[in-house]
């Protein structure tokens, strides 16, 4: 299971289904799930290097991006090849201002970047579901603490009720679990090493992380004009993102104890994957959930094949969860 499955799973049982049981998906993209998915691509290339990196650079990284989506077209019919260009003028400007703001990052000692994990969740039976992720970024303190980073790219941001939500959120909930379970495995092996002195092997404080940063890369609200070029609307949001960097970027730490951590095991996550297991052991009885048809985002994203068995805007995946094909990258409990 996955954080998408479950939160899913508690929204609509026949969503769930058909997404991760059958492994439908939508043929086009929304504008702000692409946008996400170009930044993302850019910060794991960044944050792979040594240093921030240079306007130039970051264009060669939207570049790659671009070639990547160009071959997955076969997927993705009925591409929006104008909301495409529009995505990566926008991340061409917006990105070097984000790591102008956080050139600091590379100080710190990064131990995840993109880097997607697999940690078995035991029933009491002695059978297991392994739990499956992808860390945007985690490091490691000179205090020797564990922050992970979770990048998330919104338009409208209501800071005090995110922050008054992410304790509960089950994104958040489930990484700061697994991250967890494996500091314990982290923290055997440096005891265990030759390779103590290598500063990406240190001894995690205190055998928890110490919380996760929500960062917030807010997608520019203004709309292209009539007639207005590309080059002139990009231009226009470079100004209106100089002018307050602080409105663009937001970091909101979510700091977290052993005792919450592991009261949300046992009283949210544990019943949760019990439901999970029953659920997978009945062939799992499905219903529809019609508040989950439309959301503030719009339609839910198989809305005409739910509701009209509409196939023709779906294909299925070879994967349940596609973001964790690539398993070059792997931490596996």
């Amino acid at each position: 299971v996955t954080q998408s499955f479950l939160y899913s799973f508690l929204t609509c049982r026949i969503q769930c289904y058909l997404s991760y049981v059958e492994g439908w998906g939508p043929k086009q993209q929304s504008f702000y799930f692409e946008f996400g998915h170009t930044i993302h691509y850019v910060l794991s290339r960044a944050y792979a290097q040594p240093r921030p990196p240079l306007p130039g650079v970051i264009l060669s990284y939207i570049r790659e991006y671009e070639d990547i989506r160009e071959k997955q077209k076969h997927n993705f019919s009925n591409i929006d090849y104008a909301q495409q260009e529009l995505i990566f003028g926008i991340a061409e400007v917006i990105l070097p201002k984000y790591f102008q703001k956080y050139n600091s990052d590379w100080m710190n000692n990064w131990i995840y970047n993109e880097t997607n994990f697999s940690v078995p969740y035991g029933f009491t039976d002695d059978t297991q579901s392994k739990v499956r992720g992808r860390f945007d970024g985690g490091f490691i303190t000179p205090k020797n603490k564990l922050w992970l980073i979770d990048t998330k790219c919104l338009s409208m941001i209501d800071e005090e009720a995110i922050l008054a939500v992410l304790p509960h959120d089950m994104q958040v909930m489930v990484y700061l679990w697994a991250a967890k379970h494996l500091i314990i495995d982290h923290n055997k092996s440096v005891k265990t090493s030759t390779f103590v002195g290598d500063s990406k092997r240190e001894f995690i404080d205190a055998g928890c992380p110490s919380g996760i940063i929500y960062n917030i890369i807010r997608r520019p609200g203004q709309r292209r004009k009539k007639d207005e070029s590309l080059k002139n609307f990009c231009e226009r949001i470079t100004d209106d993102i100089t002018k307050d960097m602080d409105h663009y970027f937001i970091r909101m730490p979510v700091p977290i104890t052993k005792t919450e951590l592991d009261n949300w095991e046992r009283e949210q996550f544990r019943p949760l994957m019990y439901e999970v297991r029953r659920w997978y052991e009945r062939g799992f009885p499905s219903y529809l959930n019609p508040n989950a048809l439309v959301s503030k985002y719009g339609r839910c994203g198989l809305f005409d094949l739910i509701t009209r068995g509409d196939k023709s805007k779906y294909f299925k995946r070879k994967a349940a969860f596609t973001e964790l094909e690539d398993n070059e990258n792997t931490l596996d409990l």
